[in-house]
């Protein structure tokens, strides 16, 4: 998904609102589903930085960063919704379709799928409702669909989905910067 590039003031008001936005060390900058989400959310971990800060010029290492925070923004909304929706619409993840995705998974590497963890299930039966959920919004809202991880994307109905449940009142975003990123990550490229 390309994300539309914001301008140079709206990354320093960005940078600088989420560390200076109130006396509140850590303040709310969006709430899903009656859960709040705070500005921590959107700082890459110490190992990313570590990692990624050497290997990019400061423009580059801007853009990664404006990237990595509208990818986590639209994570911390979408997976709350997308659950809701799996609930309200009975979406369901067998042990069927977990282990024919671990067969998947087997075929491409073996070596690391001899043996499932608890965690690595989970993340399975998590990766089958995404996919069982984006399935069924394409049906009910259409739309062009991109290859994703394994799967293709229903972009155009997961923005219609996502921007249903804000006129509903699911979530709210209160900062303008963060509602940027997210608004950039929703809006497919052309």
């Amino acid at each position: 998904m390309r994300l539309i590039p914001l301008p140079f003031i709206t990354l320093l008001i960005l940078s600088t609102s989420l560390c200076f936005a109130s006396n509140n060390t850590d303040p709310v900058i969006a709430v899903v589903l009656q859960k709040e989400i705070h500005a921590s959310i959107l700082e890459p971990s110490k190992k990313a930085l570590d990692h990624w800060g050497p290997t990019y010029d400061q423009n580059s290492f801007q853009e990664w960063l404006r990237l990595d925070r509208a990818q986590r923004i639209s994570s911390e909304i979408i997976k709350p919704l997308f659950d809701a929706y799996a609930e309200r619409n009975s979406i369901i993840v067998t042990d069927a379709e977990v282990n024919d995705l671990i067969g998947c998974y087997r075929m491409f590497n073996p070596s690391n799928y001899k043996s499932v963890s608890p965690e690595d299930l989970s993340m399975l039966r998590d990766k089958v409702r995404t996919w069982k959920v984006m399935k069924s919004l394409h049906i009910q809202y259409g739309g062009r669909s991109i290859p994703g991880n394994m799967t293709l994307e229903p972009i155009d109905a997961i923005r219609d989905f996502v921007y249903e449940e804000e006129r509903r009142g699911s979530f709210k975003i209160f900062d303008e910067p963060t509602r940027q990123l997210f608004k950039a990550a929703m809006e497919p490229s052309a």
